[in-house]
């Protein structure tokens, strides 16, 4: 028998042994399906759906429930982050916290605003801004005057509700609150010139009644 037929059966015997001692191990080296049911190592290493709870990013874990009547005490404009609770995996949740609220061009626009956080079931709150985060989550951007209210949810989706336009949102709102606040000093500065005037007129050194 030649050496090269005693070195195949040898070869052959040393796979069989290594397989009756370690099929999984050796099954897998050699491109078999080396896992056992319920035991595979790369599934369980794979981040799975349903782990993201909603109103729990870094961004909005300081901010309060409140209530809009607490919010228009503070005299600046509000943003409320309303998020539904119920989902055991709100991707459109997990977008607002991490990709949008996280962002720093946004933290800054926000900086001139009251921020609040709730659950779609808050009562504190219009419902039709709670209603708006039903299902998933909504970022609601409103002036001091209740004129202005921008909404950001799911039916205005990702590509509705980017950084950008979130940031030019909460700048234009800033804008708005700039000019409010120019339109009541002007009206204030009238309001006083009037009564100076009316003032005036009924001063005796001006010219006014006697008695």
């Amino acid at each position: 028998m030649s050496h090269r037929h005693y070195g195949a059966m040898a070869l052959g015997l040393i796979f069989g042994l290594a397989l009756l001692a370690s099929p999984t191990q050796v099954l897998a080296q050699y491109g078999g399906g080396g896992s056992k049911p319920g035991n595979n190592n790369n599934n369980n290493n794979k981040p799975k759906k349903g782990e993201y709870k909603a109103g729990s990013g870094a961004a909005v874990k300081a901010w309060s429930a409140g209530s809009l009547e607490e919010a228009k005490k503070a005299g600046k404009p509000i943003c409320l982050y309303v998020y539904d609770s119920r989902p055991s995996d709100n991707q459109f949740a997990k977008f607002l916290e991490s990709d949008v609220l996280a962002n720093s061009g946004v933290g800054d626009a926000l900086k001139g605003f009251s921020c609040y956080k709730c659950k779609e079931d808050d009562k504190g709150w219009p419902a039709e801004w709670l209603n708006a985060g039903a299902s998933g989550a909504a970022l609601i951007l409103v002036s001091t005057d209740g004129r202005v209210v921008q909404i950001f949810s799911r039916a205005a989706g990702e590509d509705g509700s980017k950084p950008g336009t979130v940031k030019d949102a909460a700048k234009g709102i800033l804008d708005y609150e700039k000019k409010l606040v120019e339109q009541a000093e002007k009206a204030k500065a009238r309001a006083e010139a009037d009564k100076a005037a009316e003032k005036s007129k009924a001063s005796p050194a001006a010219g006014g009644d006697k008695k």
